[in-house]
Parts: structure tokens; sequence; C-alpha cells
């Protein structure tokens, strides 16, 4: 009985019959099988933290601010687009109560016309009537004329609303220097509701022997040097451009004491612009510098414009 309850117990036990922990059994210690170290890992991942982040604002800055600039140009442009719409609406308007006053006109001088088919009707009979008669006619005649030049001169009014229209804003003073070509500064605006497109604006100057101031300005050099604004360009409607007139030959001492000392001489400036779109418009300035006064006085030709 003791021989039983004892093996019982040694059954029972837990452990005792367990075979023991043999170095064969252990888990292999060493570097590569030790927990992995907490402090290291969450010092692995913190350092990507600032590199993802710039990666983040060079991709946005690369991404999503050229579409901010594309959308500001937009709104801009829809707004110039929408100050022009305007503007021809508003033109628009006025065509037509001009051409509603046209109509009007012309609505009165068919009736005047009627009347006098009329009164012409019945003066087969009365001479007076007829030699009255004739008096309305012409005097209707010279109405529906006048009225059509009114007309005429109404739509070339709007016709110049439409377009552009250079034109001279002022001309600086001469500046010459010795070794250097002389200098005359062109200031012109256009005075359109329109750009004025396909601009160029060509001036040069050059020096004649002086005579008496009533004598008329010498026809201009077939060569003159191409300068001002050469390249076509665009000159928006109230814009200004300064164009630089200069002479093909620079100025010698001699030169300086014969215009600027003696005044023998005296200085001329020419201007020719040329612009326009489907049409070509132009206009010339051509002038001449007065030492006594410091004015530029026009020449009597080769002043005109279209």
């Amino acid at each position: 009985m003791p021989e039983d309850r004892i093996h019982q117990n040694e059954t029972d036990s837990p452990g005792k019959n367990a075979p023991a922990a043999s170095p064969l059994n252990r888990p292999p210690s060493g570097p590569g099988n030790q927990p992995p170290d907490a402090n290291s890992a969450g010092s692995n991942s913190g350092g990507n933290v600032g590199p993802a982040k710039r990666r983040t604002v060079a991709r946005f800055v690369r991404i999503y601010v050229p579409i901010i600039i594309s959308i500001i140009l937009a709104v801009e442009v829809g707004v110039q687009a929408w100050i022009y719409n305007q503007q021809r609406i508003t033109m628009n308007e006025q065509r037509a109560i001009m051409d509603k006053q046209l109509d009007r006109i012309s609505e009165q001088v068919n009736a005047s016309q009627r009347q006098v088919d009329e009164m012409k009707n019945q003066s087969g009979t009365f001479d007076q009537t007829l030699k009255a008669t004739q008096g309305i006619e012409t005097s209707s005649q010279e109405s529906a004329k006048a009225a059509q030049e009114s007309a005429g001169i109404t739509r070339q009014s709007f016709a110049l609303l439409e377009r552009p229209a250079l034109g001279l804003v002022g001309v600086g003073k001469p500046q010459i220097e010795a070794g250097k070509p002389g200098v005359v500064q062109v200031e012109v605006k256009n005075y359109g509701h329109v750009p004025a497109r396909n601009a160029t604006v060509k001036a040069g100057v050059f020096a004649k022997p002086a005579g008496d101031i009533n004598t008329p300005c010498p026809e201009t050099p077939n060569k003159l040097n191409p300068a001002g604004i050469g390249s076509r360009t665009v000159i928006a409607a109230n814009g200004t451009r300064v164009a630089p007139a200069s002479s093909i030959l620079s100025a010698t001492p001699v030169d300086i004491d014969r215009i600027m000392v003696k005044k023998t001489y005296w200085v001329y400036v020419y201007v020719l612009a040329r612009y326009g779109d489907k049409r070509e418009y132009f206009f010339e300035y051509y002038a001449r510098y007065n030492l006594g006064t410091e004015v530029w006085e026009d020449c009597g030709t080769h002043n005109r414009a279209n």
C-alpha cells in the first residue's frame, strides 16, 4: 500500500519525470537571435521623417504650384476678356442707336420725296404751284444730301472708334556729342480704342546748312538711319513707346561748332510709323529744331496720317 501510494504521488507530481533541459534543446543565443531593441527601432523610423517630409513638400510644389499659377493667370485673362466684352457691348449699343437715328432720317427723306412726287402730279395745271414744288424739291434734295453726308460722317466717326490711331506725344532736344551719332528721343502714343498691331516706327536725324527762317525744309534724304522701333510690335490702346531717332554718321567737333555754337546748321528729324492688321495705317512727322527758341517747328511737307 505505501509503495502504491508513493508510485501514485510520483506520477501525479508535475515535472518530476520530465527530462532535464539539455543544451541541445535550448534556443541558440547570439546577435542574430536577440529580440529587437525598441530604442533602435524607434531611432531608425524617426531618422526617415525629415527626408520624407522634404519629398512630400517638393512633390507638392512640383504638382500644385504650376496649377495655382495657371489658375491665377486664367482668372486674369478672364477679367480682361470680360472688360473687352463690356466695351464691345457698349459700342454695339451706341452703333444701334446711331442706326436708329439714320433710319429716322431716311424715313423723313422718303416722306419729303413722296410729298415732292405728289406735288409734281398736281403741278401740271398751276405754274406757280410747279415753281413752288421745284423749290421744295431742291430743298428736299439738299436736305437728303446733307442727311447722307451726315450719315457718312457718323459712320466714319464710328469707324474711327474701332481702329488704332498712332500719334506723336513729343520730341526731345537733340543730343549731339563728339564721336557719337546725334540722337533725338521721339515718343508716340496710340490714341485709338484698340491695340496698334504690327507697329514699326522709323526715325532719323540729319543736319543741313541754315537759311532764312522762311526757307522751306529740304526734302528728306533717301537714306536715314533705320532707328526707332524696327521690329514689329503691339502698342496697346492709350499706350506709349519711345523711339530714339539717330543720325547715320557720328558727330565731329566741327559739326558741334556749326550746330551748337555758330548755329549755321539746322537739325531735322523725320519719323515714319506704320501699323495695322487687316488695313495698314501710317503717320509721318517732319520738323526742324529752332536753336534760338529751342522748339521743334513743323515742316510744310511730310506731316500726314490716314
